[in-house]
């Protein structure tokens, strides 16, 4: 048993050569780097107010959202421009969370990107 904890540790000790990582056979063209996409609404947000919230809205939301670029779901949304109304901005938020955007084909499913979109609350799209 001894023997065994000298080896183990003389091999933790022991200088190891660098680590280099291996070469990948794929890599991002850097010409798809730079590229702008224009993705739609493919489930748009579906909003549902009373007359007494609408005439709360001062003015326009305006959100953050990630999106995962592979599949379109909106991962995340923060409210960078409020209505005025707490229960208006929350409304929005629930809305655009249950929403979905056009997919980005060939990409990686983890990647993701942000998005800022103001929405009229009178006429949302």
């Amino acid at each position: 048993m001894i023997k065994k904890i000298d080896a183990l540790l003389q091999s933790l000790t022991t200088p190891q050569k660098n680590y280099l990582p291996p070469a990948l056979d794929y890599k991002i063209d850097a010409k798809l780097l730079n590229k702008n996409y224009q993705v739609n609404w493919l489930i748009p947000p579906k909003f549902n107010f009373t007359a007494t919230e609408l005439k709360a809205a001062q003015s326009p939301v305006k959100v953050k959202m990630t999106v995962i670029v592979s599949s379109g779901i909106i991962a995340k949304v923060e409210r960078l421009k409020s209505t005025g109304s707490k229960l208006l901005d929350a409304k929005v938020i629930d809305a655009v969370m249950q929403a979905k955007l056009e997919s980005i084909p060939m990409v990686d499913r983890n990647i993701t990107y942000s998005l800022i979109h103001a929405l009229e609350i009178n006429n949302p799209l």
